[in-house]
């Protein structure tokens, strides 16, 4: 494959997944070592996300944030923050137990397992003052850690969770055991599903991508774009094209409104 169509700084994402793997700690070096991880895949994020708003847009793209950190004037941490969370209720809710569907009690008790969104699971964690403990999703468990890191590429990472990325950087923010086992199956998912992603992105010119696509996840989607724009702009500059200049798709789509509509 070409390296020059491949979007600059994607090498540079490489290397940065290269050292996000974590080294096995004891004792007190654990959760100096786990705060590593979570800068590690902030910075990761930020790489890979940069490269999801190359093409134009008929609005201000505004970046997502990464790993514990939130930009709720981004879309996609909008719909992030809407993903729900199996959590355990670990001291009672009075005047709440309405929250719960399948509850007949006017609190929610001690003990009760439900599904709360991403922002409020976030809100009423506490390390100190156990409110809830959240449990971990299906896909980041060990059974479906095992398939991931047997071979990434046959998971529909779409309909595991469009969000799977981001949401697993998310669980950093939840103490657990398992944050270092979940970080290396994101690092290796997204290492071997990577060239896959991009290969498919430089072979697929003026092609229907949308089967390809669609088992993608959001940041894959981003990346695979963006691999596009980058093929078709280096055939546009074979072809000569690239000096030329061309209307922006806002005016492209007035014309055809005013068209439609007519003469008045």
């Amino acid at each position: 494959m070409n390296r020059l169509l491949w979007p600059r700084s994607l090498s540079g994402a490489l290397i940065g997944l290269q050292v996000l793997a974590p080294k096995p700690q004891t004792g007190s070096e654990t959760n100096t070592q786990q705060r590593k991880l979570q800068v590690r895949v902030r910075r990761l994020h930020s790489v890979c996300l940069s490269h999801t708003q190359m093409d134009a847009q008929p609005y201000f793209p505004v970046q997502a944030g990464v790993g514990m950190e939130e930009n709720f004037l981004s879309l996609d941490d909008i719909l992030l923050s809407h993903e729900r969370l199996p959590v355990r209720i670990e001291c009672t809710f009075p005047r709440l137990g309405f929250l719960e569907r399948s509850s007949d009690t006017q609190d929610i008790v001690e003990g009760t397992k439900m599904e709360l969104p991403l922002w409020l699971s976030k809100g009423l964690y506490e390390k100190k003052r156990r409110v809830l403990s959240v449990e971990l999703p299906k896909v980041y468990r060990e059974g479906w850690r095992t398939v991931f890191n047997a071979d990434p590429n046959v998971v529909d990472l779409h309909k595991r969770g469009p969000y799977y990325y981001s949401l697993g950087s998310q669980m950093l923010h939840f103490e657990s055991p398992e944050n270092p086992d979940i970080a290396q199956t994101l690092l290796q998912t997204f290492i071997g599903r990577f060239r896959r992603t991009m290969d498919s992105s430089q072979n697929a010119y003026n092609e229907d991508t949308s089967a390809l696509v669609e088992r993608l996840d959001s940041l894959e989607k981003g990346l695979f774009k963006s691999g596009q724009s980058g093929l078709n702009g280096f055939q546009s500059w074979e072809k000569g094209q690239a000096g030329q200049l061309t209307a922006s798709s806002l005016v492209l789509n007035y014309r055809k409104r005013k068209m439609a509509d007519g003469p008045h």
